[in-house]
């Protein structure tokens, strides 16, 4: 199975390097769980930016700017799609109301085919069950279908942390994916 790893600079106390240092060691422990693809996201200049690579942890070298504050990284055990189809790695970019986000899962969603074609979502190149996560959330009504259907996991309103660059849950429930409330996920 896969591995998520990431860091939160609250203070901006950390400078480039020492980040990419923090990044490489996280992420090549967590190739025990996954050494197929490797794939970090984060904000620069307020846009979303996402660099993935279809190589071990041990191989990535990151180039992180030094005022982004988080930093959320994947490495990939492949079990749908080939890595070295890169749009098939993690993380995932979307987009709800023009605001960016991104998503990486750990995990394998069983009926993504099922939820594709029951909530009349376009086909992509994408292979992964994974990137399923990231359509429905995109979907304008999902949240109406979702709790209605009960095929993928929902939530609640939670507590969110909001900073200048980011608001992203820091309480999570047992069993939720993502913030049906708020829509979206800034990293």
């Amino acid at each position: 199975m896969c591995a998520l790893f990431g860091i939160h600079d609250y203070s901006n106390s950390l400078n480039s390097r020492q980040k990419e240092m923090i990044l490489s060691v996280l992420s090549q422990e967590c190739e025990v769980r996954g050494t197929d693809a490797t794939g970090i996201a984060y904000i620069k200049n307020g846009k979303l930016q996402i660099y993935k690579r279809p190589i071990s942890a041990s191989y990535m070298r990151y180039n992180i700017p030094h005022k982004t504050k988080i930093i959320m990284g994947h490495t990939r055990m492949t079990t749908q799609g080939s890595e070295k189809n890169n749009c098939n790695n993690h993380p995932f970019s979307g987009n709800v109301k023009n605001n960016a986000f991104a998503l990486a899962h750990n995990g394998i969603l069983r009926n993504d085919r099922e939820l594709r074609q029951s909530m009349n979502l376009p086909k992509t190149n994408i292979e992964t069950g994974s990137y399923i996560a990231v359509q429905i959330i995109e979907k304008p009504y999902a949240k109406k279908q979702i709790r209605k259907r009960g095929t993928f996991p929902s939530c609640e309103k939670e507590q969110i942390h909001k900073s200048k660059d980011c608001q992203i849950p820091v309480k999570y429930r047992r069993n939720r994916v993502f913030d049906n409330e708020y829509r979206r996920f800034h990293i």
